[in-house]
């Protein structure tokens, strides 16, 4: 197809300048010829294009987990205090909604409004993820009982994959995004609000699936990804929360809370414990190996090794994150090792988001 004018004789000769270098892009005739005995290529800028510029947007690849607000103050908040039977419960210990498969719960969305005012409305997309960072490669998706029931209801392909659903599908507002055809599509949902005043904007899910459903999220921990964006999916807000599907949320929640290492502040569903003098807690529980010293300042630093490729980056610090998080959350009762992993947490964090702004 392309021809080389006055090539070498052997392998050894160099090559030079002498070569005939053809340009498809240039050459409307090697380009329709590339084409013609490629037509795949036609399919797959098509396919690349369409998802890049068309509406709703389905992100390709794992979805970032990082948390950020910034200026944007992306909140989200679950309230089931005042649930009736407790259909589904909030462990703020936890940041974990406990709740049963079709069972309908609401969210709580509110973001800085002012820095939006000529931008339209704006939308929150939620997708489900592994929470283990070993799984997180992995896309989350129905069992193939619940898929083959959805399926027999009529419902499309791409809703019928998906764990989690809002409670008003079908309605203007409401969008499927991804392509389940493609493992590294991951499956959301995508809702729309037009946000006028400082007020919250309420939206309810449900799950079709149970954390137990051997084929599809087979007894691993998930967590719903949040995240504020605009109609062409620029993310201005992203929060974490925790899922547990079941069928006795008020046990798996008690139980989840008492197995937790005894950090953050109590649940509404438990007692608050008076307060501990931090020095006496430090005193009797602060492990022989932990720094005991105040005057400890002296943190080792990542050496600067090389990385072939930026998502392992982030992948790999994300993972130091949530560990330095659990740290700070096992040493609670030693407020210089807190203070150490605060420092550490802040600075990974800043790192992170550093990583996401485009290039100067």
């Amino acid at each position: 197809m392309f021809k080389l004018e006055n090539s070498p004789d052997s392998v050894d000769q160099e090559l030079d300048s002498d070569l005939l270098v053809v340009d498809p892009s240039y050459n409307p005739e090697v380009l329709n010829d590339l084409f013609y005995n490629d037509p795949c290529i036609i399919e797959s800028l098509t396919d690349t294009l369409s998802r890049q510029t068309s509406f709703p947007v389905s992100p390709i690849g794992p979805p970032d987990r990082y948390p950020l607000n910034n200026e944007s103050q992306f909140v989200v908040q679950i309230n089931s205090s005042d649930v009736k039977r407790k259909k589904y419960l909030y462990s703020h210990k936890l940041n974990r909604i406990y709740v049963d498969i079709e069972t309908c719960f609401c969210i709580e969305f509110n973001w800085n409004q002012k820095m939006f005012t000529h931008s339209g409305p704006m939308y929150v997309r939620s997708v489900v993820v592994f929470s283990d960072m070993a799984q997180a490669q992995k896309r989350v998706e129905v069992c193939v009982q619940h898929y083959h029931t959805a399926k027999s209801a009529g419902k499309p392909d791409l809703e019928a994959k998906n764990v989690l659903l809002s409670a008003r599908s079908g309605t203007d507002g409401v969008h499927y995004c991804g392509v389940p055809e493609r493992p590294d599509s991951w499956l959301s949902v995508l809702v729309e609000f037009n946000k006028t005043s400082d007020e919250p904007c309420l939206h309810a899910y449900q799950f079709v699936c149970k954390n137990s459903c051997s084929t599809g999220i087979n007894r691993r921990s998930i967590e719903i990804i949040f995240t504020l964006e605009d109609k062409s999916g620029k993310v201005f807000g992203r929060q974490t929360v925790g899922a547990r599907v079941c069928a006795c949320p008020n046990r798996d929640l008690c139980k989840d809370e008492k197995d937790a290492p005894a950090a953050g502040p109590p649940t509404k569903k438990r007692r608050c414990e008076p307060a501990r003098d931090p020095a006496h807690h430090a005193a009797h529980h602060t492990p022989q190996h932990a720094p005991q010293h105040p005057a400890h300042e002296h943190l080792p630093l990542l050496p600067a090794l090389p990385v072939v490729d930026k998502h392992i980056l982030e992948t790999g610090l994300l993972m130091i994150l949530r560990m330095t998080e659990q740290a700070a959350a096992d040493r609670s009762g030693d407020p210089q090792a807190v203070a150490n992993c605060k420092k550490s947490i802040a600075a990974f964090e800043k790192y992170l988001a550093d990583m996401k702004q485009p290039p100067s």
